[in-house]
C-alpha cells in the first residue's frame, strides 16, 4: 500500500474511531514457575502495522521460552486504534514511548509484577518502533530485537550515549524481502553501530516473505538471553 494511502486511511480511521489504544489490551504472558514477588525481566513485543499483539498467545513457543527463562513477555497494542481488532504505531518517538510506558506500568499494577532489565522486540513499523525507543532511551531498555523493519519514516542518525555502549542489538530481515525493508535494516545497522552499541545483524537467504524468520523459535530465546544478560 503507498505511504499516502495508508496515511489517509489512518487518519479517516481516527477520525470515525477517535481511539487510542488501551493499555489493558496488552496480551501478558508470565512465567510458569515465577513466585509471583521476585521482580522479572521482560521482553516487550512491538506488533506492526494494522495488526495487534495476540500473536505471541497463540505461537506456543513464546510461552516455553518465557518459562525457561524466567521472564514475563507483554505485547502491546500499537498507539492508535484503526479497527476492531487492528492499531498502528504513531510513528513519532515521544507519542509512542509514552504509550508503552503507560502500557508496562498498567501490566504492573493489574499482575502486581515489578519488571527489572528490559528488551523490545518488533516486526515491521513495530521493529522501527523498537529500534527508536530503545537507541534513545537506554536507560530505559537493554536493547533490541529487529525483525524486517518498515514504516513510512526514514531513519534518523541519533546520538549515542554511555549508556548505549551497553547495549545489544539483533537486526534479522529477508534477503528477498522488498527493497525498503532491506534499506531500513541496513540503515538501523549503522544508526544503532553509531550509538556504540554492539549490532548483529543478518539477512536470511532465499527468505522473501515479510514474516518472522523460519528459524524464530530458536532466535527468539538465544537473543533475548543475550540482551537481558541472562
Amino acid at each position: 500500500m503507498r505511504p499516502v494511502l495508508k496515511k489517509i486511511i489512518l487518519l479517516a480511521s481516527l477520525f470515525v474511531l477517535g481511539a487510542v489504544a488501551r493499555a489493558e489490551d496488552s496480551v501478558v504472558l508470565l512465567p510458569s514457575g515465577w513466585n509471583h514477588s521476585d521482580p522479572l525481566p521482560v521482553v516487550i513485543w512491538l506488533h506492526g502495522y494494522g495488526a495487534n499483539p495476540t500473536r505471541i498467545r497463540d505461537d506456543k513457543h513464546y510461552q516455553a521460552s518465557i518459562n525457561k527463562l524466567g521472564i514475563a513477555l507483554v505485547g502491546i497494542p500499537a498507539t492508535r486504534k484503526i479497527g476492531e481488532a487492528s492499531f498502528v504505531w504513531a510513528d513519532d518517538v515521544a507519542s509512542d514511548h509514552e504509550h508503552v510506558v503507560k502500557a508496562l506500568a498498567e501490566t504492573e499494577r493489574t499482575f502486581h509484577v515489578t519488571f527489572n532489565r528490559k528488551a523490545l522486540y518488533g516486526f515491521s513499523q513495530g521493529a522501527v518502533v523498537a529500534a527508536e525507543l530503545a537507541a534513545r532511551y537506554p536507560d530505559e531498555f537493554a536493547g533490541a530485537m529487529i525483525l524486517s523493519p518498515g514504516a513510512d519514516v526514514e531513519p534518523r542518525p541519533i546520538a549515542g550515549s554511555v549508556k548505549n555502549k551497553s547495549q545489544r542489538y539483533f537486526i534479522s530481515v529477508g534477503a528477498e524481502e522488498h527493497p525498503g525493508n532491506l534499506k531500513f535494516a541496513q540503515d538501523y545497522r549503522a544508526i544503532l553501530k553509531g550509538t556504540g552499541a554492539i549490532v548483529s545483524y543478518r539477512a536470511v537467504p532465499d527468505m522473501k516473505v515479510h514474516n518472522r524468520p523460519p528459524d524464530w523459535p530458536e532466535r527468539f530465546p538465544e537473543w533475548t538471553k543475550i540482551i537481558l544478560g541472562l
